[in-house]
């Protein structure tokens, strides 16, 4: 006990900007949501039927419960779930090293699922916005029932749109995740403007055993000795710096988009015992492992 009185019950650190991972703290968004927001079933449900949502959840959760008897479904039911919906599952392992499951019974329950206050965005109505200071107006996901000209629209990329019932004010910070990991921050300007779209055009990685890794990354670096073939009318403007951030390369929101910084249009670049690649687009060079 201090000369104050007061008794010091825990210490933190508070950090400025978004964690790089989905927090468990989060009301109403953890890995249960994850699991029915990734289930086709589920997200495909629209009116007349969001009446029976919970029986749609129920049948979600068994239809991965392999071992019944347990009423729970185990960090590896889930696993499956994710892997057979298409859906990155690091985050899910950061939970299993945090021991997030040891905590709530070895699993999520049944209970868990059904009590979830997680929607279809076809069944949201003014429930969301009633309740939600951030809400989902509009999502790329084509249905069974989609043609061909949509689907060819939205296979090059995700569009998501929102809007607000609490208007942010400036400086106000806007976290955006996939599958639990942190993939865009938005920060409301001093006009308090604030971002309300994305799409995600990064291209499937895949998952489980036919993930795409990144194993080695080559970067236009000096320790590359990389040069510049400056016979034709294109320069670079910096050969030791040859990659920048700006309002051109994938955002304008200078959040570590890289492109090349060019003065005209591509001839060629040249790494050392390399052919030259005329009007090559490519930005980063990546070894895959090879299987055995």
């Amino acid at each position: 006990q201090s000369q104050t009185k007061f008794k010091s019950l825990h210490t933190f650190t508070v950090m400025s900007g978004c964690s790089d991972w989905l927090p468990t703290s989060f009301r109403g968004l953890s890995i249960v949501e994850l699991f029915l927001q990734s289930a086709p079933a589920f997200l495909d449900v629209k009116p007349p039927e969001c009446d029976q949502i919970d029986r749609v959840k129920e049948s979600i959760f068994r239809e991965f419960d392999t071992f019944p008897l347990d009423g729970k479904l185990s960090a590896a039911e889930i696993r499956d779930a994710f892997f057979k919906h298409d859906v990155d599952a690091t985050y899910l392992d950061r939970l299993i090293e945090e021991d997030y499951f040891e905590a709530r019974n070895g699993g999520i329950m049944m209970s868990d699922v059904i009590s979830s206050r997680a929607l279809p965005l076809a069944c949201t109505g003014t429930t969301l916005t009633d309740a939600s200071d951030v809400f989902f107006t509009k999502s790329t996901y084509p249905t069974m029932q989609a043609n061909e000209a949509e689907c060819e629209s939205s296979k090059e990329g995700v569009t998501l749109e929102w809007d607000f019932k609490r208007v942010p004010s400036t400086n106000d910070l806007q976290c955006l995740y996939t599958d639990g990991q942190l993939l865009r921050a938005f920060k409301t300007d001093s006009k308090k403007k604030s971002v309300q779209a994305f799409k995600d055009e990064r291209p499937s990685a895949g998952v489980g055993e036919d993930a795409v890794k990144l194993v080695t990354q080559l970067p236009f670096d000096v320790d590359l000795k990389n040069s510049v073939d400056n016979s034709g009318a294109s320069t670079l403007s910096n050969v030791n710096h040859g990659y920048i951030t700006s309002s051109g390369c994938v955002t304008a929101t200078e959040d570590g988009g890289k492109c090349f910084k060019r003065t005209s249009h591509s001839t060629a670049f040249v790494l050392n015992d390399q052919k030259a690649m005329s009007k090559s687009s490519i930005m980063t060079w990546v070894r895959l492992s090879q299987r055995t």
